[in-house]
């Protein structure tokens, strides 16, 4: 529930055009049918239409007045809960089923084409489902969206499978529906047209009632900027196609009262419509779907029109087996993988709730508790682990409680605008809304910090205030794309889209220009950069890449199967990968180019139990029945395990040489707490869950942030490092505790110009596309100065680096590439030239210089063999072969090396001729962290860590083991070592 209060928080703060997403809970949840509802169900599969006759009831097929014989709409909203749920109050099960009726669903996109208002064609299956026109009554599609009119009042039947009973609504009065999305319908003045909006998405669906009153067909649907796209039917409500403002325009073939194929109107390469997909039918059932590879996805279906089995393109066979209520008792891949089965339980007399189980493959079962109104209110793991759920008539998340008993409450207004989120430590989380677009404009944290929003009638957002006061500002064009973004510092970039709204050239605050080319599918082809540098792309039908060629000619290809595998990607050298799958999409093998395969290995539950390597070796991995990681035995059989509270967070790590590290968390789930069997670590956060201290024996670290969460300063046992940053939260100046400066400044485009310390500066130029072009060392005292001078070539690797102070160059050093970017060669007039030679893993096998040469050899797995190069006296005693014990380097050359039970280096030995060897001694700690060091003239090093395992101190002992004799202080900044003090 932490995750949700803070998943809640975010998902308001970044929507841009819609205001508030509501809260997506994946538990959400229907009952099956009372025996009541079952009989009706049987009296309308026994009053469904026939498959000669498969538009009764709808437009153009009769003239019956309206309410004399409702159509099937009526039938599916029988129970206005069921129905009126949409996808993120539906819980799945198996593959997938709804735990809360037993029905097996699908819901596929076929097309989606981009834009500021996308267009998609989607078709979605559920096997109780009764409504569906052109692609069989299972099927619901975008052609089968409508209103259903009667003396009852109008039933929308959605493209989603959700459909909802509305009463008749009167001129100027909008009516809502009982049950589900809060959407507004309303009529026109002649009663000849319906409005359905979605206030908080922005969107308006036009339907037009036909000739017979019954029926009111989708034909429009428009933002609040004016983008569209319109249904095309012919006189008889026959579908034809879609028209998208932004210049889409999919076309459909229909034959025998049923949609057969898609096409999208001018795509295709050598001009003409692209077909996109072929449907065939059965009985008239959808029984195949063609996509471009020319393979069908096929269905088999029962006399009710239920899927029993699908195979899809690549051979993978599925079935399902219903019970006489029509619901899914039994479903499983044909080898057992995949399998699920499922048990329905009655009300319970006392609360009403029901219990269905679903059991997988490996024999684990879950609980679901559904109520009255088809809602999972519960569900219990394998283990026993309950998450609790508790939602309101119109499948809004009101209170979830984690498996802790950690509550989250969420609070709407009456629009269903999400207004609240509570967290399970009482911090809140609060928006403000304008009314009219349900957009928000003010938003809380729970640390106090506010942002401020703006919008335009249209419901696009016109600028946001951060809780320091910058603002950013957005403009947009007369179609309503996006056109200016100003920054807080009054940099704008301007943007130009086509008619969809897709960037088409952006022109950033220092003027230069990045161009796209869009195909008919909007999908880029060509992309030039500022410097006018083209990187190409093609795709295919479905929207995978096929291939890239970069500006220097270089061309990737990949190649794809019918389900959307990648089975092979081409590098510009001409070197293949190929991916091996097996059921379900699932990876089985990768190969490399050099030959070494990997290959892995899942159970019936298609969960990774082994990876096994090049060398045959395997990675073993290890579930609860819960599905949740428990272990791990590596490639040298070292194993480490894990255990979990009922949250699924780890509380414990046993590593390979047996230590215990335990860990405890608050109730937002964050750590609080580490303990070890040498070090114990705690950890505090603010109310906006940021770190602000963290403390074990050895340091103690502080920090403080302003209102953004930018990191204000952070002190390790008293020594503090403070940063400021400008407006746009870039860091702009850093204090060390020793009290060095660092200044940091950017051009307009946000590049990094200037680097300003004590000691000197740092100036740096770049060129249009964004790339180095000079960085000049300048010293405070002497104002001598350095410059390097880069080039790159058109694949933006680096060729050339000259450094001169004025004229006088004093060093100039030149880099050359193989076509997919490894390094081959070097050239430099010091030392002279190199070349390397590269295996077709791209690994170093020999250097070539001037007058000498390095060679190199690998295993199958990439481990080094074999080594030899110009050797010192420091580097000689390496050189030569290399023997592995199981994953471990044992010997190189005339070093040897020595491990714990953890796999962690303790000895590194180094035999000479006539002499004791020089031997390395090393000592970790339970978290890996190295603590003491034993060089070979018997001097003991110390090495400390603060609570985040940064080494903040390295001493020097006496003899005695404890005395400090020298001593080494390190301050970082973040991750990067900032300060060194002896």
């Amino acid at each position: 529930m932490a995750k949700d209060f803070a998943d809640a928080y975010h998902g308001i703060l970044k929507d841009t055009e819609r205001g508030a997403k509501k809260v997506s809970e994946n538990a959400a949840e229907n009952e099956a049918r009372t025996a009541e509802d079952l009989a009706k169900s049987a009296e309308k599969d026994a009053r469904a239409p026939h498959v000669e006759d498969p538009h009764t009831g709808g437009a153009g097929g009769g003239h019956d007045r309206p309410g004399e014989d409702p159509g099937p709409g009526r039938e599916q909203v029988s129970d206005p809960h069921e129905a009126g749920r949409g996808e993120d109050a539906v819980c799945d099960g198996g593959e997938p089923v709804d735990m809360a009726t037993g029905r097996m669903f699908i819901d596929q996109t076929d097309v989606v084409l981009p834009g500021s208002l996308p267009l998609r064609f989607t078709r979605c299956f559920e096997s109780g489902y009764g409504a569906g026109r052109w692609m069989g009554r299972r099927w619901v599609c975008t052609f089968d969206e409508r209103l259903e009119i009667d003396a009852q009042g109008v039933v929308h039947i959605g493209a989603d499978r959700v459909s909802q009973a509305y009463p008749h609504p009167e001129p100027g009065v909008a009516v809502q529906a009982s049950a589900g999305r809060r959407l507004d319908l309303a009529i026109d003045a002649r009663g000849r047209a319906y409005t359905l909006t979605d206030r908080q998405r922005g969107l308006v669906r036009e339907f037009t009632v036909q000739p017979d009153g019954r029926t009111a067909l989708l034909t429009r649907v428009r933002d609040r900027s004016g983008r569209s796209y319109t249904l095309e039917y012919d006189r008889d409500g026959t579908p034809q196609g879609i028209d998208h403002s932004g210049g889409y325009r999919l076309r459909v073939t229909v034959a025998d009262g049923r949609i057969t194929e898609l096409w999208l109107a001018d795509a295709a390469p050598g001009g003409g419509d692209q077909l996109l997909l072929r449907y065939g039918y059965t009985g008239g059932h959808l029984t195949q779907v063609w996509n471009s590879s020319g393979l069908p996805m096929v269905f088999a279906n029962d006399a009710a029109g239920r899927i029993t089995s699908w195979t899809d393109r690549n051979g993978s066979h599925y079935r399902y087996v219903y019970d006489e209520r029509g619901r899914v008792v039994d479903e499983g891949g044909a080898d057992g993988s995949l399998r699920f089965q499922f048990h329905y339980g009655d009300p319970d007399p006392a609360t009403g709730l029901r219990i269905n189980t679903e059991t997988n493959a490996l024999g684990h079962t879950t609980q679901y508790h559904v109520n009255a109104r088809s809602q999972i209110v519960a569900i219990v793991d394998p283990l026993g682990n309950t998450t609790r759920y508790e939602r309101d008539e119109f499948n809004r998340l009101l209170v979830g409680t984690d498996p802790l008993g950690a509550v989250t409450r969420y609070e709407y207004d009456e629009v269903g605008d999400l207004i609240a989120v509570t967290g399970p430590d009482g911090a809140q989380m609060t928006a403000a809304y304008d009314d009219a677009l349900s957009a928000p404009v003010v938003l809380a944290e729970p640390g106090g910090a506010v942002w401020q929003q703006t919008w335009d009638e249209a419901g696009r957002r016109t600028s946001v205030t951060d809780p320091l006061g910058a603002t950013t500002r957005y403009e947009y064009d007369e179609r309503g794309h996006l056109a200016s973004v100003t920054d807080a510092l009054g940099q704008n970039t301007r943007v130009v889209s086509d008619a969809a709204g897709q960037p088409i050239e952006t022109t950033g605050p220092g003027g230069t220009i990045t161009r796209v080319k869009r195909d008919a599918f909007g999908r880029p082809v060509a992309v030039t950069d500022p410097l006018g540098q083209v990187t190409c792309m093609t795709w295919t039908v479905e929207g995978r890449l096929a291939t890239r060629t970069g500006p220097d000619g270089a061309v990737e290809r990949w190649e794809w199967d019918g389900e959307g595998n990648c089975l092979s990607h081409t590098d510009p050298v001409g070197q293949t990968t190929h991916y091996e799958y097996t059921h379900f999409e699932t990876l089985a093998a990768r190969t490399t180019p050099d030959g070494a395969r990997v290959a892995f290995t899942h159970d019936a539950h298609m969960q990774l139990v082994c990876v096994t390597d090049a060398l045959g070796r395997s990675w073993e991995y290890d579930y609860d029945a819960a599905g949740r990681l428990t272990g791990e035995k590596d490639f040298h059989g070292r194993r480490l395990t894990y255990e979990l509270d009922p949250a699924g967070r780890p509380t414990a790590r046993t590593s390979p040489d047996g230590t215990r590290t335990a860990y405890r968390y608050d109730v937002l789930g964050r750590l609080i707490c580490k303990d070890g069997e040498e070090l114990s670590s705690r950890f505090a956060y603010d109310a906006a869950g940021r770190l602000i201290q963290a403390v074990d024996s050895e340091a103690e670290i502080t920090r403080a942030y302003d209102p953004l969460g930018n990191l204000l300063a952070e002190s390790v046992n008293g020594r503090t490092v403070t940063h400021a940053y400008d407006a746009l939260g870039r860091r702009a100046r850093r204090t060390t505790p020793a009290g060095h400066t660092t200044d940091w400044t950017y051009d307009s485009t946000g590049r990094l110009t200037g680097i300003a310390t004590s000691g000197g500066t740092l100036d740096f130029t770049h060129d249009t596309g964004g790339r180095e072009h000079t960085r000049t060392v300048t010293d405070a005292l002497t104002s001598s100065g350095l410059t390097l001078t880069s080039a790159w070539d058109s694949a933006g690797r680096l060729t050339g680096r000259t450094a001169h102070a004025g004229n006088q160059v004093l060093q100039q050093r030149a880099w050359r590439y193989r076509a997919d970017g490894n390094l081959i060669g070097i050239d430099d007039p010091l030392t002279g030239p190199r070349s390397f030679d590269l295996d077709p893993a791209g690994r170093v096998t020999a250097v070539q210089a001037r007058d000498w040469t390095e060679t190199y050899t690998y295993d199958p797995a990439g481990n080094l063999t074999d080594a030899n190069w110009p050797a010192t006296e420091a580097t000689r005693p390496a050189e030569g072969p290399r023997d592995y014990t199981g994953t471990q380097l044992a010997t190189a050359g005339r070093v040897r090396y020595e491990y714990d039970n953890a796999g962690r280096m303790t000895l590194r030995q180094v035999t000479r001729l006539s002499r004791k060897p020089d031997t390395w001694r090393f000592t970790w700690n339970a978290d890996d962290r190295l603590t003491h060091v034993t060089t070979p003239d018997g001097t003991l090093w110390r090495y400390l860590y603060d609570p985040l395992g940064r080494r903040i101190a390295k001493h020097r002992l006496a003899d005695d083991g404890h005395t400090v004799v020298e001593r080494t202080d390190f301050t970082w900044d973040g991750a990067q070592l900032a300060e060194q003090t002896t």
